[in-house]
């Protein structure tokens, strides 16, 4: 697979959603060539404000981001780490 072909996985996190929710811009996730996003269950757990919980069930309706879940005991420890930091 060439570089201009590579879809590129982008894992999200809460203030990005919420920084996009908030200025209207969550529709930038579906038009970015190349790139695919997503959240995991934890992170849309930390969304808690009603319009910015709406906006982002819409987005994942759009497919503009898919939800994730982590259920290894790897996952899960990648993702504690990456939460202290």
């Amino acid at each position: 697979m060439s570089s201009r072909n590579a879809t590129f996985i982008v894992i999200s996190d809460s203030s990005v959603l919420i920084n996009l929710s908030h200025t209207g811009h969550l529709s930038l996730l579906g038009k970015t060539p190349g790139f695919e996003f997503a959240v995991s269950d934890e992170v849309l757990a930390e969304i808690v404000v009603p319009e910015q919980r709406a906006m982002l069930e819409a987005a994942l309706s759009a497919s503009w981001i898919r939800r994730v879940s982590m259920s290894s005991a790897d996952e899960l420890t990648i993702f504690a780490e990456a939460s202290q930091t």
